[in-house]
């Protein structure tokens, strides 16, 4: 007869069984993931794409440098000079040897005395594996760092003035050539931190399909808001830049977005991107369409 009362020995048959069933469970399905037999071994870099400038948008090019497959499951870029932002989910499987870019965004940055640049990296998670991080190499720190000293010059600028591209464009013809007449504004927020600092529009510059010019006869540039003055409204012509080839039409990623080339005091110039609104845009394409064909 056993030492344990009925109740205590079925109790005991149970619990040794499901212990059985879970060593069972385990021992028939191992995980399939390369990180459970194999090292892993990832180089990660910092890139930015052209269609990309200008946003907050980055790549990690990753490469596994290990002997089995991986599945990195999201990405994210942490740096102690910027926000934190939630990881972007990824379903992305490397091969061995195989690179592949994997997009996400960084976080605001956060101005100031800038921390070591070997503290920032890419925080991966892996299929089968907690979360990851991989140090930027050299040429993703460096990047990153001028990443960060444009956000911050864009910073200083926005303090002082705001530059963009106003929504009403007339359809002029100038020379024998067609263009839209436009405004670029520099204005002042209502309660400027720095309403006596001058910040000076160098030059304009357009895109591979679109010229970006003062109206002739009115601003020059460079122009310069004054000190204490609230705004600056610098009208502008937006053409045909004179590429009317299919490759130029067709390959152009960048069409509207023009740029602004600004420099405050002491500091270096910075180019600010500007966009003719939606609305716009289809005047744009109209223009282009009338310029290309009319040729």
């Amino acid at each position: 007869m056993s030492a344990y009362p009925r109740s205590r020995l079925t109790w005991a048959l149970v619990l040794t069984t499901l212990v059985g069933v879970l060593s069972s469970c385990t021992s028939s399905t191992p995980r399939t993931t390369a990180a459970a037999t194999t090292p892993v071994r990832l180089h990660v870099t910092l890139v930015q794409y052209r269609p990309d400038e200008g946003t907050r948008n980055v790549s990690a090019e990753v490469t596994n440098d290990g002997p089995a497959p991986i599945t990195v499951t999201s990405v994210a870029l942490t740096s102690p000079d910027m926000a934190r932002l939630p990881p972007t989910p990824k379903n992305t499987v490397f091969a061995p040897g195989q690179t592949i870019d994997l997009r996400t965004r960084y976080g605001e940055p956060r101005c100031g005395r800038r921390h070591p640049a070997g503290m920032s990296s890419f925080s991966l998670g892996l299929d089968g594996l907690s979360t990851t991080s991989v140090r930027l190499d050299k040429g993703g720190l460096a990047f990153l760092g001028r990443l960060y000293a444009r956000e911050c010059g864009l910073a200083d600028i926005a303090a002082v003035a705001r530059v963009s591209l106003g929504s009403d464009y007339t359809r002029v013809t100038i020379g024998g050539e067609q263009y839209l007449r436009g405004e670029l504004d520099v204005v002042r927020p209502a309660r400027s931190a720095r309403p006596g600092s001058p910040l000076t529009i160098q030059s304009l510059f357009g895109s591979v399909l679109l010229s970006f010019t003062p109206v002739p006869g009115t601003v020059s540039v460079p122009v310069t808001l004054a000190p204490g003055m609230p705004a600056l409204r610098i009208p502008v012509l937006v053409g045909s830049s004179g590429r009317c080839d299919a490759h130029a039409l067709g390959g152009s990623t960048q069409t509207y977005l023009l740029s602004a080339f600004v420099h405050l005091p002491g500091r270096a110039q910075q180019r600010i991107i500007v966009s003719p609104t939606l609305a716009a845009q289809g005047r744009v394409q109209a223009l282009l369409h009338d310029v290309c064909t009319a040729g």
